[in-house]
């Protein structure tokens, strides 16, 4: 079994014959997408990726498809008197959405100064990545001007409970610099907060 590290290319060997990914809808691109390999009754395939590269992952069968380009892209099969295509829809990935925690009143609706500190996650919610806040800035701005302060970690420190327990009714919340750390060690910047004080 010949298994390389080319970039359009790979051997593989598996048990029953499908193309499956983790996700509900798309690849995403410039993103590891893990998928699902296997060959059937053949010993072995080709399998190549009309849009990016495709690696061997660590786990039998799991491959790592990256797409380059936000299109349709195909992951082909085939052995001597064999072939198939696969196609997947690819889909930009934004930045991770903050939410908050702690109190919520009826209808799911948050709280903001009764909020514990926030949390990151993605929509489309088919990504399922846990990340770790590291440090985000925090912002209120009423009519007498604005405050900043940079909270370590995704639990608010004393100084941010202090900013949202005193600020007026009416005035804005901005929440940005949201630094991340994926699985992996990845690093990536949430996506900018801004919420109003209406309780």
């Amino acid at each position: 079994l010949l298994v390389s590290m080319l970039s359009f290319s790979q051997e593989v060997t598996n048990e029953t014959p499908y193309v499956n990914t983790d996700f509900k809808k798309y690849l995403y691109v410039n993103y590891e997408n893990p998928i699902y390999i296997s060959t059937g009754h053949f010993a072995s395939m080709k399998v190549e990726v009309s849009n990016g590269t495709i690696i061997k992952g660590k786990e039998p069968g799991k491959y790592i498809v990256k797409p380059e380009r936000c299109e349709t892209t195909i992951i082909t099969v085939h052995a001597p008197g064999y072939k198939k295509e696969f196609e997947f829809e690819c889909a930009v990935m934004h930045y991770p959405e903050i939410d908050f925690l702690g109190y919520r009143y009826e209808h799911d609706v948050r709280s903001i100064r009764g909020s514990t500190g926030i949390f990151a996650k993605h929509t489309p919610l088919d990504l399922d990545i846990a990340y770790r806040i590291d440090s985000c800035r925090v912002t209120v701005i009423d009519s007498t001007g604005q405050r900043s302060h940079i909270n370590i970690g995704p639990a608010w420190d004393a100084v941010t409970i202090e900013m949202l327990r005193s600020a007026p009714k009416g005035a804005e919340l901005r929440i940005d610099r949201i630094f991340l750390t994926a699985p992996g060690g990845r690093r990536y910047m949430g996506q900018e907060c801004w919420k109003k004080f209406w309780e």
